[in-house]
């Protein structure tokens, strides 16, 4: 079987990836390499775990714009340059005539794109895509054949509107191990490492959670949030065009056609965020990724790990696996599910308020020998069966269950 599985990343890692490393006169496998090896995400991790179950998975990611003219010029491939991505990409997909395609990218890829490689590629037998956040419709996952989600709620969601879907866990890969600095050197005694993302669905409670938490323990958050910093014109005009933006999405498309500016509004892709709390920003570090993310985890004595607005019943988030697996003290926001992937307690700790949270930082950050023994517990129990090539296995079975 011949899987080809199309990535996205978040453009402050792309960006921030790109500054740390020079990539000029780099081959595409070089380049591949470099990124790989900074382990942000799903990297090459599926693909190798896949090969153990004798499944041919090759991973490309779009938006990566010095890589994937890279791969066009190697492979003499042609192509705009205004819409490079998906004419790169169609050319990958075709030189490698997957029977699978695996899509994990929702945003770039829609349902027409969908529909047409179809066409151009008569050895896909099947299409499956991965959701783990929010979405404006249900259009482009309606032209896959089915889609996995970390979320149990996304899960429920697509089933209730006729779509076929599955729960796959995250996962981490025990090769990031090898890679960090072995010192037991603990630098920050509480981190917090995210987004925070001012909209529905999103990041709000995280957001309240971190602000009763700043007055009451030492935290330190890692964000890409750090430079959002508008002054009060920025925030007024960014207001303003969150109430646009609303008020566009709630008429018909005809009665903003004749308005050229309103009718642009109307085409945004998602609404405008505002700016992180200014409160929070004075405990801010900007955001970290990869490599130095999994370091920033090994530093940390405890690490807070808070889900995103979408997921309110499930335990499904990556920094479950990503803070256990360097070996970190976890402490999550608790959820219906937890004691399905860790025993509480024993191998992470779990919060259901602001109260209860400050009050177990303070217990941990005061009692060392119990932090330590079920930060080891909970490495031992993400490295038994948390790791990519156990998933392997689980996405193995659907994607036979459906061909």
């Amino acid at each position: 079987m011949k899987i080809v599985k199309i990535n996205s990343a978040y453009s402050f890692y792309l960006d921030s990836f790109h500054k740390k490393n020079n990539l000029t006169n780099l081959s595409y496998q070089q380049i591949k390499k470099k990124l790989d090896d900074d382990f942000f995400s799903w990297p090459n991790s599926l693909s190798r775990a896949m090969k153990l179950q004798q499944v041919d998975l090759v991973e490309y990611l779009s938006n990566f714009h010095p890589m994937q003219t890279t791969w066009a010029k190697e492979n003499n491939v042609k192509f705009d340059n205004e819409n490079w991505m998906k004419e790169i990409i169609e050319a990958q997909i075709s030189s490698e005539k997957p029977d699978v395609l695996f899509m994990d990218d929702y945003i770039n890829f829609d349902e027409h794109w969908i529909s047409q490689i179809r066409k151009k590629c008569p050895t896909l037998k099947l299409v499956l895509g991965w959701c783990g956040a929010p979405f404006k419709n249900f259009n482009v996952f309606r032209s896959y054949d089915f889609v996995l989600s970390c979320i149990p709620e996304l899960v429920e969601t697509f089933i209730s509107n006729g779509i076929k879907a599955y729960h796959v866990d995250h996962a981490f890969d025990p090769l990031v191990l090898e890679k960090l600095k072995n010192d037991s050197v603990t630098k920050y005694d509480f981190s917090f490492i995210g987004q925070l993302v001012r909209g529905q669905n999103y990041h709000l409670e995280r957001e309240h959670l971190l602000e009763a938490l700043m007055q009451e323990v030492p935290l330190t958050i890692f964000s890409p949030s750090y430079d959002i910093r508008l002054n009060l014109n920025d925030y007024v005009l960014t207001s303003a065009k969150q109430g646009f933006y609303l008020i566009a999405k709630a008429l018909p498309f005809p009665l903003f056609k004749a308005f050229k500016k309103l009718g642009k509004v109307y085409e945004w892709k998602q609404i405008p965020k505002l700016p992180v709390n200014s409160k929070l920003q004075k405990l801010m570090q900007p955001g970290v990724f990869g490599l130095d993310m999994f370091q920033t985890l090994k530093m940390s004595k405890i690490v807070l790990n808070s889900h995103i607005d979408i997921s309110p019943r499930s335990a499904s988030n990556m920094r479950l696996f990503e803070a256990t697996g360097v070996g970190s003290c976890l402490l999550t926001d608790w959820k219906e599910n937890l004691n399905d992937l860790f025993q509480d307690e024993r191998e992470v700790v779990s919060y259901k308020n602001e109260l209860e949270c400050v009050n177990k930082v303070k217990y941990l950050l005061n009692n060392d020998q119990k932090r330590l023994e079920i930060a080891l517990n909970g490495q031992k129990r993400t490295l038994k069966d948390h790791t990519f090539n156990e998933r392997a296995i689980v996405i193995k079975k659907v994607i036979e269950a459906n061909i």
